[in-house]
């Protein structure tokens, strides 16, 4: 089994903060290829920065991801999670002229196929009708619509990551969303979010199959959020490893790790490392 791993964008935010530059993307990818890492996540977190890497920075991450022989599993458009966080902001156009600019912005690398977005916490700002929902509902999966379309019509693919809280739900919540919209649409395996979320999470690759198009492999303790090492809270990963396999999942295997900036290489190295060790195990290597 062939297996390429990478990093999420969370190793960048651990190094530098979440307003990491283009030059600290290029500056670190060396130290991810002599970590064991072959591929990386690209990111914009926040939305005054997307210019400046459309324009600029991608293609100084391109030349270092050239010259490092590392390249991009995905683009997670973070800033994205600003058109879905209340009533007000999934009712709004924000979102979709950026999806266009997020096509601009790959074009340096043709193969990064996959555009993650995030879903947030929904954040209501007065009681809703059941009249309300179901036309909040409607104007979600009409703006995801017209999203899927402009990334396909790109040659792009979309992922969802479905933080707990957001207008999503859950896997059924996804599942009933795929039914609505004509399209590919994917989901990025984020297992911290998942576990958060009380999702039966060694099920998740039974149930979605070939719609688990990325991942985002982190542990936590179900009670919080948080982006642990795997192996360093209560993730079932005896089961989630074997059954991620069996699903067929052929992309990336991605860790999520956000940690203090001198952790950073040892939280990696660990979390590589387990994983690695969950997966000879289950093979009998």
């Amino acid at each position: 089994m062939d297996i390429r791993w990478g990093v999420s964008p969370a190793y960048h935010i651990s190094r530098y903060t979440d307003n990491f530059s283009p030059e600290d993307v290029a500056a670190s990818l060396k130290d991810l290829t002599s970590m064991g890492f072959s591929v990386f996540q690209l990111e914009v977190f926040h939305p005054k920065t997307l210019t400046d890497w459309t324009r600029r920075g991608i293609n100084l991450v391109f030349q270092a991801a050239e010259k490092a022989n590392i390249y991009p599993s995905q683009f997670v458009g973070h800033f994205l999670l600003h058109g879905f966080g209340s009533a007000e902001a999934t009712q709004s156009d924000f979102g979709i002229p950026e999806m266009k600019e997020c096509l601009e912005l790959l074009k340096p690398f043709p193969d990064c196929e996959i555009i993650t977005v995030p879903t947030p916490a929904l954040t209501l700002t007065s009681p809703m009708k059941a009249a309300d929902y179901s036309n909040l509902w409607n104007r979600f999966v009409e703006k995801m619509q017209t999203m899927v379309t402009i990334a396909e019509d790109g040659g792009k693919r979309i992922a969802l990551e479905i933080i707990p809280g957001s207008i999503v739900g859950g896997m059924k919540g996804f599942l009933q969303l795929t039914n609505e919209i004509k399209g590919n649409l994917g989901y990025n395996f984020d297992t911290g979010h998942a576990w958060a979320g009380r999702e039966i999470i060694d099920l998740i690759p039974a149930m979605l199959g070939n719609k688990i198009f990325g991942t985002h492999l982190k542990d936590n303790n179900q009670a919080v959020n948080l982006a642990l090492s795997p192996g360093k809270g209560t993730i079932p990963w005896d089961f989630v490893i074997p059954n991620l396999i069996e699903s067929g999942y052929k992309g990336t295997w991605d860790i999520e790790i956000k940690c203090e900036p001198d952790e950073v290489r040892t939280e990696y190295e660990y979390g590589l490392q387990f994983l690695q060790l969950k997966i000879k195990n289950y093979q009998g290597v």
